[in-house]
Parts: structure tokens; sequence; C-alpha cells
């Protein structure tokens, strides 16, 4: 599966946790899930770069030096760019958004708790669902990765803490809803490279 973390300058807890613990979600979900997330390398720690190289092999030279110089970089911008693309309403980020494949019409919403301490423990509870997910067929991961996160949900959240969220996220902790292109061509907002990435093994 895929899942790309959608989040803004303003969502400054979030921003924090991915740039010093991106890489320890990465390992976790190992060839489970690719997380995609908008951020500059020189905010990367040393397991995002390692990570990249690995996916990118002699190209990653080429394309972190791209990256680097990037002058007019807006996470906000590609963030709320891909929310629209993909008919995530504003308001539900930061939120995660998972998908089967990159040719898939379906997308699901898991948002992230209010409280940044509890980050470690809520996301061992996520990938927990996610590799259950991913051991079921591909065209019923969402909808096991839907099942398997309701009952962490009553764990993790009350009302109160996802007030701005829509009444249905607020109940269920997840959603399930469809996008007007495949997600491969939402993607080409964003960089051809996760195309390429989707192509491999």
């Amino acid at each position: 599966m895929y899942a790309f973390f959608l989040h803004t300058e303003v969502d400054k807890d979030v921003a924090d946790y991915l740039s010093q613990k991106g890489s320890w979600l990465d390992a976790l979900t190992g060839n489970d899930c690719l997380i995609c997330t908008f951020e500059k390398p020189s905010n990367w720690d040393e397991g995002w770069k390692d990570a990249w190289k690995k996916q990118l092999g002699d190209d990653f030279d080429k394309n972190y030096a791209q990256w680097e110089a990037l002058t007019n970089y807006s996470k906000a911008a590609y963030a709320s760019s891909l929310a629209d693309r993909l008919g995530v309403p504003l308001n539900h980020m930061p939120c995660m958004v998972f998908v089967e494949n990159l040719h898939s019409h379906k997308i699901l919403q898991i948002p992230f708790i209010a409280n940044k301490d509890d980050y470690d423990r809520y996301f061992m509870d996520v990938l927990t669902c996610i590799r259950a997910a991913a051991k079921a067929d591909q065209s019923k991961r969402l909808t096991t990765l839907d099942s398997k996160w309701r009952k962490y949900w009553i764990k993790w959240i009350i009302p109160q803490k996802v007030k701005e969220m829509s009444k249905s996220i607020q109940e269920w902790g997840s959603i399930i809803s469809d996008t007007k292109d495949e997600v491969v061509n939402v993607l080409d907002i964003v960089s051809p490279i996760i195309k390429r990435i989707s192509f491999q093994g």
C-alpha cells in the first residue's frame, strides 16, 4: 500500500515528528507500505536519506540536488493541491491517506491525534493495522485496514481531539472515499518519482 501524510507548516508537531522519526516509520512498514510526505531534504534525518538512496540508486544524487535547490518550496501548497485532487477536505488535515495501489480510485483517510506525546504509541497501532491489511488481497486492503483500525480508534480518540473533522471520522476514525482520477494521475502534480517506484518489483 501507499500512505500520503498530508500536513502543512501550521502542523508543527506533525512536521517535527516526521522529520525526526520518519525513517523509523518507514523501517517499521518495510515493504508493506510506502510512506510519502512533503519535506525538504535539509529537514531529513539520515534514515530518510538512506531510504531514498535505496529506492533511487544511482539517480539519488541528481534528484537530491534538485530537491535541495527548491526555492519556492511550500509544504502547504503541495499538500493542499494533492488533497484537492484526492477529494480530501482541507479541514481533514493533518491526516494520512492510504491507497491500495496507484491505479485505484479509492482512498482511506485516518487523522492524526492531537497529543504529540502519544505519537509513538499511536503509530505503532497504525502500523500494526497496516501489516495486517498488507496480507489481504490487494482489492481488500483498504477495507481490511479500515476494519482493523476501527478497533484501535476507540482506544485513541475522544471527539474533542478532532473537532474540525467530519462527524463520520470522529465516530469511526477513518473514511473511505472515491477519487475522480486514478491516484497515479493525481501524483503527476507532485513528482514522477512515485510513479517510477510504483512500477519497480
